[in-house]
């Protein structure tokens, strides 16, 4: 054992882990997995008295986002499941960090209710990792992200303290909004491990109206989704998908609107859509139930999905010996054994490029994104949202130990972008990309003044710095 691991096993012997494989970066040389808070206050504590660094961890799925940086110690909190507090009647739950956003749907679910926030693989995205990565899905234009969510939480200072922000009521004001604060931070400011949230009714329907067209009729579609981001209806999303993304084998672009709530009400809004829409020449319209919009979006899920969950990346110290012991352990999570069960990475992740932009930019930079995608090599599926501003580029797979010229070519795709939709007008960064790449490009594209706002915050909040602050700014 080295020094750093005698000291971690003297606060919760047999509880961390080394690396056995990080071929994507970020991933600390050892990591722990506390399943109290207490736990992870002493692991904390214990990096400041030794003057290490500390980073955040769910299952770290999302590590190929930020620039490259490498604390000491991990801290993943993904034992750290359930619902502390749940009160159907006030619409307000309040969860444990390491609950995934599928186990917390499903305790919402049988009393109608839902977390209003749907990200990209659910299954495998924790509570924490989702807020710290600022994730969000299919539905933001109309329900936005965390922050519009979020109510209060609870954080593990760089000291080691456990502060309580915002809480279970709309009106908390005092000093910095820490909550919204927390969205995207990848918790450089604190390590949050207990989340309040408003929550939303599900709807009692879902329907999506689902076109297909070929790129000689742009201009009238993007006259269609104008006049539909001012005609009396409400849909969840406008999504443009390219013919990649949206399977098509034609090569016509998709366009996919789903609405929710009564299904007359559905229909109503499906059919003042319809009048929007061009019609003829190529142009293929119909309606989808809840069934295939589902198998849409988890398509497009899997191609955002970046690296897999870490425990692909982690052995117990010990071997199977410890794996038994930390099973045995009293409070043992549910999960601990695939937590600590070694599997293989994958030798491909995809390059993934998230935009934020103009609604009225959208189109054009999904067209852009896919010829310079295409240009440099790449076999690119886009996507955005035409109203909310965002979309993705999924560039198509690159190795973790890129050739030069893979990430050369990448970079002259983030360069081109980044031109024609300059910051502030828009921003592009890299989702999930592989360190050599996060190395050679700045993962954020913000300005200089920007960056050092992000930096002076920190210095506030972690004078010391010891939540590598160096991932975010």
């Amino acid at each position: 054992m080295t020094d750093r691991e005698r000291r971690l096993d003297s606060v919760l012997p047999g509880r961390f882990r080394k690396v056995a494989d990080d071929r994507y970066g970020g991933l600390p040389p050892t990591m722990v997995v506390p399943r109290t808070v207490e736990e992870a206050q002493a692991i904390v504590r214990e990096a400041r008295a030794s003057g290490e660094t500390v980073a955040w961890f769910g299952t770290g799925s999302r590590r190929g986002l930020g620039r490259p940086a490498t604390a000491a110690i991990g801290l993943s909190l993904m034992a750290l499941k359930g619902v502390v507090d749940y009160r159907p009647h006030d619409l307000v739950v309040t969860v444990r960090a390491g609950t995934t956003v599928a186990e917390l749907a499903a305790v919402l679910a049988p009393e109608g209710q839902r977390l209003a926030v749907d990200v990209p693989n659910p299954e495998r995205t924790t509570i924490g990792g989702a807020v710290a990565a600022d994730a969000f899905g299919w539905r933001r234009h109309r329900h936005g992200g965390f922050r519009d969510h979020l109510l209060g939480l609870r954080m593990i200072s760089a000291s080691g303290d456990l502060l309580r922000f915002g809480g279970t009521v709309m009106k908390n004001v005092a000093g910095y909004d820490m909550p919204k604060l927390a969205v995207g931070a990848l918790g450089t400011i604190g390590g949050a491990v207990e989340f309040s949230f408003r929550l939303r009714p599900l709807p009692r329907a879902r329907a999506s109206v689902v076109a297909f067209f070929p790129p000689a009729r742009w201009p009238e579609i993007e006259a269609a989704l104008a006049a539909a981001l001012r005609a009396p209806i409400e849909p969840e999303a406008l999504w443009l998908l390219s013919p990649a993304a949206a399977g098509d084998a034609a090569g016509r672009w998709g366009l996919v609107v789903p609405f929710a709530g009564e299904p007359a009400a559905i229909a109503a809004e499906e059919e003042r859509l319809r009048r929007l829409l061009p019609r003829g020449a190529g142009v293929e319209v119909s309606t989808v139930g809840e069934a295939e919009e589902r198998a849409l979006f988890d398509r497009l899920s899997a191609a955002l999905a970046g690296s897999p969950p870490w425990p692909a990346f982690y052995r117990p110290m010990e071997g199977s010996e410890a794996v038994a012991r930390a099973e045995g352990e009293p409070g043992a999570q549910a999960g601990d054994a695939e937590a600590q069960a070694p599997d293989s990475a994958p030798d491909r992740a995809p390059i993934v490029l998230r935009f934020g932009l103009r609604s009225t930019d959208v189109p054009e930079a999904l067209r852009q994104a896919e010829a310079l995608g295409r240009a440099e090599g790449f076999s690119p599926q886009v996507f955005g949202c035409f109203g909310s501003g965002v979309a993705w580029a999924v560039l198509g797979g690159a190795s973790a130990d890129a050739a030069p010229s893979e990430i050369e070519a990448a970079r002259r795709v983030i360069a081109a972008l980044r031109e024609a939709f300059p910051y502030p007008r828009g921003i592009v960064r890299i989702e999930h990309g592989p360190a050599t790449l996060r190395q050679a490009v700045d993962p954020w594209g913000i300005d200089e003044r920007t960056a050092s706002l992000f930096r002076r915050l920190h210095r506030a909040l972690d004078p010391e710095g010891r939540f590598l602050a160096a991932r975010l700014a």
